[in-house]
């Protein structure tokens, strides 16, 4: 991965990857990585340049490590618009380019911030996971520290949908591939506590971008199951049934 170096080669302050997703055109790859950094790579992964303009932004003397840390962790392409792409940050909030990455603009209206001094801040919001509506380009969904939101404007402004919810917090989402509308979570009891609520092990869905939310847990345990779902360990795939696979801390 030549030009994506690590903090242990001495070259520059990487200290980890988090997160490798493709983007819209053949051979790109993005790369997020952890204090937050984008790398992009036209070859496949050959090589790697960073966009340099996401680390510089002017409010990053804003954006403060969480519990694991400062990282670009999500990565959303847009499918049609090979210029544009989202990242969220932990904790910064949600970026869009339109260039390229040659300038980025930050996208936080309607996010709250519980934790901060002041709780709707232009920057340090901690997105969980944020993921594109494959129906919608401009939708997009985020599993906040503080909430599930949807955006319907490309990330302009954010609703909060969480209302109905056992719990707020979470870390992953889904956004199913094929039904239009239909979005998953895994509530968590709180950020000190990592854990199902109540040990009851279950995933929510909504049907109607999160007007309303359904709880799932046929199948799944349902007494002293304390189990913790990380960011990335949930996904669906692309059958024409789509499948959903959720993997936790404790196997």
């Amino acid at each position: 991965m030549q030009g994506l170096r690590f903090a242990e080669g001495g070259t520059c302050t990487v200290e980890r990857a988090w997160v490798v997703a493709p983007g819209a055109r053949y051979g790109e790859l993005y790369a997020g990585v952890d204090p937050a950094a984008l790398f992009w790579s036209q070859d496949g992964g050959l090589t790697w340049s960073e966009l340099e303009p996401l680390a510089a932004h002017r409010t990053r003397a804003q954006w403060n490590p969480g519990f694991g840390g400062l990282m670009v962790h999500s990565i959303a392409p847009h499918p049609t618009d090979t210029a544009r792409l989202h990242v969220g940050i932990s904790a910064a909030g949600t970026f869009e380019t339109r260039d390229d990455g040659a300038s980025w603009e930050l996208h936080n209206a309607g996010v709250l911030a519980d934790f901060a001094t002041e709780p709707y801040p232009e920057a340090g919001q901690c997105v969980h996971h944020l993921e594109r509506d494959p129906h919608d380009a401009d939708v997009l969904h985020q599993q906040n520290h503080c909430g599930v939101y949807r955006s319907d404007d490309a990330g302009a402004s954010w609703i909060d949908i969480s209302e109905g919810l056992p719990a707020r917090f979470g870390l992953p989402i889904i956004v199913h591939p094929r039904e239009a509308g239909m979005v998953y979570v895994v509530p968590e009891s709180a950020a000190e506590h990592h854990t199902t609520p109540e040990g009851r092990f279950a995933v929510w869905r909504s049907r109607d971008r999160g007007a309303q939310w359904e709880r799932c847990d046929r199948g799944l345990p349902a007494d002293g199951a304390y189990l913790h779902v990380y960011r990335q360990a949930t996904a669906a795939d692309t059958c024409a049934e789509p499948a959903l696979y959720v993997g936790t801390s404790t196997g």
